[in-house]
């Protein structure tokens, strides 16, 4: 029987795509200083390459983004500072997320967050989007000291809530990091299915599919 919902945050209660790329506009004026010799359409290409669609922690992504630019050490220190101030206002909720959480709580199911990340870029997007008080339990890869796929923060988040993994049902965008590696830690899991992150032609199809985060309550309604 499934008593939890955990979600991963990034593409899927966060619609990224949009925020992320408003968020570089803006960084290359807010950053004009150092950012004026390169133009604008050739800084956002680049950024979105390096970062592969948020597969590419920030810390790793302005060292790299500044040396093709042949920016030094200091732009790309002050560019990473830039985004870890500014970036958590930019997180955009999907438009089903609030009403889903809403309809899960009323279910009475425990929800929680595992996600990778930056602990003050994370917490910052989900006080932003005023979604702390749906979970339970919030797990931060940076505070946890492990990430997603190591099935040792699925496991953790399920001792949180007080349960075993097989009673929790972990919902993510990413074939791999989410979907397969929670089910290899012994929780259900759903895939919301994302054009950025197409499901792999060499891993088995997903037991659930999900069009739209709504997808979660017939989903739960039919176990």
């Amino acid at each position: 029987m499934i008593r939890a919902v955990l979600f991963d945050l990034d593409e899927t209660l966060i619609d990224r795509a949009p925020a992320i790329r408003a968020f570089v506009a803006d960084q290359y004026h807010r950053c004009a200083d150092i950012l004026s010799a390169i133009p604008s359409e050739r800084y956002q290409q680049e950024f979105l390459e390096v970062e592969q669609f948020g597969r590419v922690a920030k810390k790793i992504v302005y060292p790299e983004l500044a040396a093709r630019l042949g920016l030094g050490d200091e732009a790309a220190a002050e560019l990473l500072q830039d985004y870890t101030v500014h970036y958590p206002r930019y997180a955009t909720l999907r438009p089903e997320a609030r009403p889903t959480l809403d309809r899960l709580r009323s279910m009475e199911m425990s929800l929680g967050i595992v996600t990778n990340g930056v602990a003050e870029v994370q917490f910052g997007k989900i006080d932003a989007l005023n979604l702390r008080t749906y979970f339970r339990t919030i797990l931060v890869s940076a505070v946890e000291g492990v990430s997603k796929p190591d099935p040792v923060i699925f496991q953790r988040a399920a001792e949180r809530l007080d349960l075993l993994q097989g009673e929790c049902l972990f919902i993510g965008d990413n074939p791999l990091v989410d979907v397969v590696a929670a089910e290899a830690s012994g929780m259900s899991a759903a895939w919301l299915a994302n054009t950025e992150s197409p499901w792999p032609s060499d891993v088995p199809e997903p037991r659930h599919r999900l069009s739209t985060l709504a997808d979660i309550i017939p989903l739960l309604d039919r176990r």
